[in-house]
C-alpha cells in the first residue's frame, strides 16, 4: 500500500460534529486519496476530498448496497464508517477493504432511552462489532464500551481536536457584548437535549443577574424541539461552518453545553479554541477532563452568577477550557490518524 491509501468515508450525518471530524481528519492525512459517501446538510468540504457523492436511496438494504457498489467502484483500501447508521450499512455486508468504525458515540449509551431500545441497538452494535478492524474511540468511556461489546476489538485512541483556529490571548481578542450571550453548538435533537438548555434560559430569565442574557442555539434539527427551544427565548441560527461558526462563537461570552451524551464534543473544543469560558453538562465523555462540569440546569444558571460576581471564577473557567486543548489538538490527533491508516498489525484483516 506505500506511504498512500485510498479511504472510503461513509456517514449519514454529514452535518455538526461529524462533518467538522471529517473535514479536520481528511485535512491532517492529505497525502492520502478521502472519498465521501454521505447524507446530511453540509456541503462544506475538505479540499483533499477527490469525490463526494449523497446516498440516493433511504432504506438500509439499499444504502448497504450503495456502500458495496462505492467500495467496487472506488477500491479504497479503507473504509472509515462514521456513526452508527453508516456502521450499519458498511458492516451488514463484506467488504473488500478495512473496516474502521467510528460510532462518534453509541447510541446505545443514550440515558433517555427506554431500557428496551437501548437493549436492542446494544445487541446490534454487539453482533456487528466482530466485522471492525479497528474501532476510533474518543475517550476512555467509548474504549470501555467497546470493549464491553467485544473483549476482543482493537481500540484505537482519537483525540478531538478543535476544527477552528485557536486565538492567542482570549482576553485581548475577545470583547464582550451587552446583554451577555451563552451559545450552544450541536444537532438540535435528543442526544445534545435542548430542552436542558431552554431550562438555563427560563431559569437564568427569572434570576436578577442573568434576566437580560441571550442564549443562542447554533444549529439546526427537529422541528418540535426547536420550537420548545424558540418557545423559551432561545434564538436558532441555523447550521454554521467555518467563519460562519467562529463568528458566533467570538460573539457568545460563555459556552454551555448540554448533551445527556457524546463521544467527545468538537464543539467543546471549539469553544475553547476560541477563549470562551465553558460550563459542560457532566457526563461520562468528560469525565477527566478539565471541562468545569455540572449536574443540573439550576448549577448552569447559578454557575453563571457566581461568575459574574467573581472575575477570577470566570479566569479560571478560561483556563481549565485551554487546558483541554493540551491533549485534544492538531498535532496528538495527526500523530493517531498516522498510525491508523497504515499496514500495521493494528488494523491488519
Amino acid at each position: 500500500m506505500g506511504d498512500m491509501a485510498k479511504i472510503l468515508h461513509v456517514t449519514e450525518c454529514h452535518y455538526g460534529g461529524v462533518s467538522r471530524a471529517i473535514r479536520k481528519l481528511v485535512d491532517l492525512t492529505s497525502q492520502h486519496q478521502h472519498y465521501l459517501l454521505i447524507d446530511g446538510q453540509d456541503d462544506d468540504f475538505a479540499d483533499g476530498v477527490l469525490e463526494a457523492r449523497r446516498f440516493q436511496s433511504s432504506g438500509a438494504l439499499g444504502r448497504t448496497l450503495e456502500v458495496r457498489q462505492a467500495v467496487a467502484e472506488f477500491r479504497p483500501d479503507y473504509v472509515h464508517l462514521h456513526s452508527s447508521w453508516a456502521g450499519a450499512y458498511g458492516r451488514l455486508t463484506r467488504l473488500k477493504a478495512k473496516i474502521i468504525y467510528q460510532p462518534h458515540c453509541y447510541k446505545f449509551d443514550d440515558v433517555t432511552l427506554e431500557p428496551a431500545k437501548r437493549w436492542l441497538f446494544r445487541f446490534a452494535e454487539k453482533l456487528l462489532s466482530g466485522r471492525s478492524h479497528a474501532t476510533v474511540v474518543l475517550s476512555p468511556h467509548e474504549r470501555d464500551l467497546t470493549l464491553q461489546l467485544n473483549s476482543n476489538a482493537e481500540c484505537i485512541y482519537v483525540p478531538n481536536a478543535p476544527s477552528c483556529e485557536v486565538i492567542g490571548d482570549p482576553g485581548e481578542r475577545r470583547t464582550a457584548t451587552s446583554p451577555k450571550r451563552v451559545v450552544m453548538v450541536g444537532r438540535i435533537c435528543n442526544q445534545k437535549d435542548p430542552k436542558f438548555f431552554a431550562d438555563v434560559a427560563r431559569l437564568a430569565a427569572g434570576s436578577s443577574e442573568l434576566s437580560d442574557w441571550e442564549f443562542w442555539w447554533v444549529g439546526d434539527g427537529e422541528a418540535e424541539l426547536k420550537s420548545h427551544l424558540i418557545s423559551h427565548g432561545v434564538k436558532v441560527t441555523g447550521w454554521k461552518v467555518g467563519a460562519g461558526l467562529v463568528d458566533e462563537l467570538d460573539s457568545g461570552d460563555y459556552y454551555v453545553h448540554t448533551a445527556a451524551y457524546e463521544g467527545f464534543p468538537i464543539s467543546i473544543l471549539d469553544a475553547a479554541a476560541r477563549g470562551l469560558p465553558i460550563v459542560a453538562r457532566k457526563i461520562d465523555a468528560l469525565k477527566g477532563s478539565d471541562a468545569y462540569q455540572v449536574d443540573s440546569p439550576e448549577e448552569v444558571v447559578a454557575t453563571l452568577e457566581l461568575s459574574q460576581r467573581a472575575p477570577e471564577f470566570q479566569s479560571t473557567l478560561v483556563e481549565r477550557s485551554l487546558h483541554l486543548l493540551e491533549a485534544m489538538n492538531e498535532r496528538s490527533q495527526e500523530r493517531a490518524w498516522r498510525g491508523l491508516y497504515s499496514d500495521s498489525s493494528e488494523v491488519a484483516a
